[in-house]
């Protein structure tokens, strides 16, 4: 006679029969679930955890490079007055085609500190105010353009002057060189300092901002 206790017992056992399935599954796959349960047989197959692959560091990015001039030699330009394609923005086109130059020149100004920028522009609209009220009132146009022109063209001259004896530079003969240089080629002129002050060296370098500094390495403290 069996024993009533052990005949309960095996009732209630479960069978632990590795599902064939889950076996077969891949250890890296994504679809298996995370339990199975076998209705026919009464068993419980455990599904295999899924593998993460390990997450890849993002990448550096390359920071922009700041392209560092040196300085100009002592007592010289930074480069010839003909050498105006080196640098078509901004010199170039501020010397040719905004306010004769003038916005160029009000920022180089402020810069080496020979006049304020704001000072400059306000002169400069005031000449072209005057002039185009001359021009009305008498008839003749040119007024609007000569006056506003003149004052550029005087402007660039002392400009250049005083930047010519800040940085002592006598390679145009002294203070009536500049001065003859600043008349005969005036934009060039103005084109030529904006180089030498703020170290442009590509085609497109630099911008308008009256507070912009230089492509210059910095000076060394002794």
């Amino acid at each position: 006679m069996s024993d009533p206790y052990t005949a309960k017992e095996n009732e209630y056992s479960v069978n632990p029969v590795v599902n064939a399935h889950a076996v077969a599954a891949s250890p890296y796959s994504a679809s298996g679930t995370s339990m199975q349960n076998n209705a026919n047989t009464g068993t419980i197959a455990a599904a295999p955890i899924s593998a993460q692959p390990a997450s890849h560091a993002a990448p550096i990015q390359s920071q922009p490079q700041t392209i560092v001039v040196s300085r100009p030699p002592a007592n010289r330009w930074k480069d010839s007055i003909c050498d105006w394609p080196t640098n078509l923005f901004p010199s170039c086109w501020c010397a040719c085609c905004c306010c004769y130059g003038m916005w160029l020149n009000a920022q180089m100004a402020q810069k080496i500190g020979f006049a304020s920028f704001q000072c400059v522009i306000m002169t400069y609209i005031i000449l072209w105010t005057i002039g185009l009220i001359v021009s009305l009132a008498t008839g003749l146009s040119f007024f609007v353009i000569l006056m506003p022109m003149l004052f550029s063209l005087f402007f660039t001259i002392s400009l250049r002057m005083h930047l010519a004896a800040r940085d002592n530079i006598s390679e145009c003969g002294g203070a009536f060189g500049e001065c003859c240089v600043g008349f005969w080629c005036w934009y060039c002129s103005i084109a030529q300092m904006a180089r030498h002050l703020y170290g442009y060296t590509k085609v497109l370098d630099g911008d308008g901002d009256p507070d912009r500094g230089d492509n210059y390495s910095p000076i060394q403290q002794v």
